[in-house]
């Protein structure tokens, strides 16, 4: 049951978020905000580890969206595309104590394909980084991102119920 309804979330996800307005779904008077909370808000623990195991770059919209989603929460991420670099550094130094790793030297060592949004780019940089870096960015994002994924399948089904059927 958990499998059916997490796949009906994802669903549901890419319905709203990467079709838009092509779809049947339209989701009403939602700002982009908005439509970032409900993404960042279903995606699940399971959902979370498969991503932090990634180990090539996923170049999917789907992906791109949330990984811009979460960026923008946690303040990793501006509007006109760019990596706050500087308060991610300070992020994972602040979850990882003893941490000293420079991130800079290990974005600018990454080479990813273009089509991808600059946050995915470097959320794919710091899981194929060496497994310190890895571990301290992984540590640093779900101290940040400290939700109760008992409550995360409930919050999406009261998102969809308030779209209406175009």
């Amino acid at each position: 049951m958990k499998l059916i309804l997490k796949l009906f979330i994802l669903l549901a996800v890419y319905y709203q978020f990467v079709l838009g307005e092509n779809t049947i779904y339209k989701p009403t008077g939602e700002s982009e905000t908005e439509k970032c909370e409900a993404i960042t808000s279903g995606i699940t623990e399971g959902l979370r580890e498969k991503w932090h195991a990634w180990e090539e770059p996923q170049t999917d919209a789907i992906t791109d969206s949330i990984v811009k989603c979460f960026y923008k929460a946690f303040g990793w991420f501006t509007e006109d595309n760019q990596v706050l670099v500087s308060k991610l550094q300070s992020d994972i130094e602040t979850y990882t104590p003893g941490f000293s790793g420079d991130i800079s030297t290990t974005l600018a060592a990454c080479n990813l394909p273009e089509g991808i949004s600059k946050a995915n780019k470097v959320d794919h940089c710091f899981h194929a980084a060496e497994d310190s870096i890895k571990n301290a960015y992984v540590k640093a994002f779900r101290a940040i991102d400290g939700r109760n994924p008992e409550t995360l399948a409930e919050k999406v089904q009261k998102k969809i119920q308030n779209w209406k059927i175009c």
